[in-house]
């Protein structure tokens, strides 16, 4: 399976946009990951960029839409599929990196190797 990491599943609310996840706590597998700070819902470009409080201090992160599995919007709780150190180990998020073709390319194989099963 390859999967389209920069698009939802199928969240219906969220890819309408019409759920505005700024300020939701996000959960990994293995506990929070942080707060969203910004969403995107742009076909094929989504994302969230987490503040990622203090077990990764002065790092946001960007996760690719694809990670959201489930969320619950009267509690203000985005889940996602990853633990603490995948998300960690992805590239390195700065405003310079950002601007950089590159950078898109390389999240997005980090993010594709975690879920490319080969089949």
């Amino acid at each position: 399976m390859t999967a389209d990491v920069w698009s939802f599943r199928d969240f219906r609310p969220v890819s309408a946009g019409d759920v505005d996840l700024s300020g939701f706590e996000v959960r990994g597998r293995d506990g929070s990951i942080g707060v969203v700070d910004k969403a995107t819902n742009k076909v094929s470009a989504s994302y969230l960029v987490i503040d990622t409080g203090d077990w990764h201090p002065d790092h946001q992160v960007i996760l690719p839409a694809f990670t959201v599995e489930r969320m619950d919007p009267e509690k203000r709780v985005v889940f996602v599929d990853r633990t603490r150190k995948e998300i960690e180990d992805a590239p390195d998020v700065t405003r310079a990196a950002m601007r950089a073709a590159r950078f898109q390319d390389r999240l997005s194989g980090y993010y594709h190797g975690l879920y490319d099963t080969g089949l």
